[in-house]
């Protein structure tokens, strides 16, 4: 080996907790590298003890080939810069201004080609480090929130600081995230969709939990600006409803969602009651002519519903539910329908603090995705119950419970919250009455008690509404 084109990077010291990871890390470099054009005379080798994390070695080839290591990585280039890059374009993700990474005040689509280039761009800048001697670093990915309402969708980053190596724990990231970039970039290299699960099943003892994948998923959509299905990555389906909708997936097949008996063989009719909410991504076009839409807290209430022959009362009706704490497919098409109805919008939860959250979620969105909020929101959605209002009214006082210890809890951390933001007292007015009436009652009631009354439960929707109008 020529030892005068033979540079060494050297970085940290040998991490036997990233042996797992070293790897998935060339891999990911490696796929995401050969898929460019740029094909020629320059390779990088890597050997297995070395991303510990202790050296990449570089080496111009003259017919000479790597040698047989265990974990060889080999890079080919002929345009790669032999200086330093400029600090601004250090964590571009396009070389081609494809893709904007700030400003955006909400996600937008982007082609797949787009994507590709983003993820090779930052492998490009990697390689770019270690011919020039820099540190690694992949892009600021990352970042932390001021502290804010769970409930509020308009939070701004407060700090975010590029990937690197620096220590144990920042090199297992910068491993994770280099291994989830490889996935992504195989998916749309191929044009396939990929789950989040199966991203964690790709490489377990290296992500360890799949809560880890989830996070990484959704800075990733954050920092480039695109939901997740131009990542190319999709989730099970949770979500149900049926009524007065169809459904046109971009496939061209068309979803009765007042008739979903008819389709059995379609991916997204249930084989109980109700459609399966598809991820929008699969959704081409829908065409409601409801009148009414009622979000659901719970699954068991959604099909008491249809069991109370709801829709021989309310025919011009849409019900959805996303069965407890609502998944993005659900929380879309709920954003996807305000856009292209005047239906009234209305939420029907349990009258406790896990409720008054599922309502201001589908309302105002969630702090995880608060980058995303304008096409995860329904700011004009009304709780129409279970409410303070209730209380003697329509429900018997012997039907409420006390609060337990940790829902004392939960009220006071979401009441601070929302004092906590600015005109959070006037924004955040229904959520601090309710909240509230149960704090100093000391009580919380479940949607299942509708169904022992003397009004039944679509009585009281009936009442409700007519309140309302």
């Amino acid at each position: 080996m020529d030892t005068q084109n033979t540079f060494v990077l050297e970085n940290a010291s040998p991490d036997s907790d990233m042996d797992n990871g070293v790897e998935s890390v060339l891999t990911g470099i490696d796929a995401a590298y050969r898929a460019r054009e740029d094909i020629a005379d320059t390779y990088f080798v890597v050997p297995d003890d070395t991303f510990g994390i202790s050296s990449f070695t570089f080496v111009t080839q003259e017919g000479l080939l790597p040698p047989p290591l265990t974990h060889t990585c080999v890079f080919e280039s002929s345009s790669l810069r032999q200086q330093q890059a400029p600090q601004d374009d250090l964590y571009s993700p396009t070389d081609g201004g494809h893709i904007e990474t700030t400003g955006s005040p909400c996600t937008q689509p982007q082609p797949r080609e787009a994507m590709m280039e983003a993820i090779e761009a930052v492998i490009v800048t990697l390689i770019e480090q270690l011919v020039t001697s820099q540190r690694l670093e992949l892009p600021p990915y990352t970042h932390s929130r001021k502290r804010r309402p769970t409930q509020d969708a308009e939070g701004e980053p407060e700090s975010s600081r590029p990937i690197s190596i620096r220590n144990r724990k920042e090199s297992k990231q910068f491993a994770r995230y280099l291994r989830v970039l490889d996935i992504i970039h195989e998916s749309l290299s191929r044009n396939e969709m990929v789950s989040k699960r199966e991203i964690y099943y790709r490489d377990v003892n290296l992500f360890k939990t799949q809560d880890v994948i989830n996070k990484i998923i959704d800075n990733l959509s954050r920092y480039y600006n695109v939901p997740r299905s131009s990542l190319h990555v999709t989730t099970a389906v949770k979500g149900i409803l049926q009524g007065a909708a169809k459904i046109t997936l971009k496939n061209d097949r068309v979803i009765d969602c007042a008739h979903w008996q008819r389709d059995r063989d379609s991916d997204y009719c249930s084989d109980e009651q109700g459609v399966l909410i598809p991820p929008m991504s699969d959704v081409k076009s829908v065409h409601c002519t409801a009148n009414l839409i009622l979000i659901i807290e719970k699954e068991s209430t959604f099909r008491h519903l249809i069991s109370a022959n709801f829709f021989s009362h309310f025919p011009h009706a849409l019900i959805l539910t996303g069965r407890g704490y609502p998944d993005l497919a659900t929380r879309s098409i709920v954003n996807y329908l305000s856009r292209i109805t005047q239906a009234g919008f209305y939420c029907l939860t349990d009258f406790d603090p896990y409720g008054i959250e599922i309502y201001s979620v589908y309302k105002w969105g969630s702090k995880v995705h608060d980058f995303d909020a304008p096409n995860l929101t329904m700011p004009r959605l009304e709780l129409l119950g279970l409410s303070r209002k209730d209380l003697h009214s329509m429900i018997p006082e012997d039907e409420y419970v006390p609060l337990t210890q940790a829902d004392r809890k939960k009220i006071l951390d979401m009441l601070q919250a929302c004092m906590a933001e600015v005109e959070g007292k006037t924004r955040y007015k229904i959520l601090i009455q309710e909240l509230n009436t149960m704090l100093y009652f000391d009580i919380k009631c479940e949607m299942e008690v509708l169904w022992q009354t003397s009004l039944g439960i679509t009585g009281y929707l009936k009442k409700k509404l007519e309140l309302r109008s």
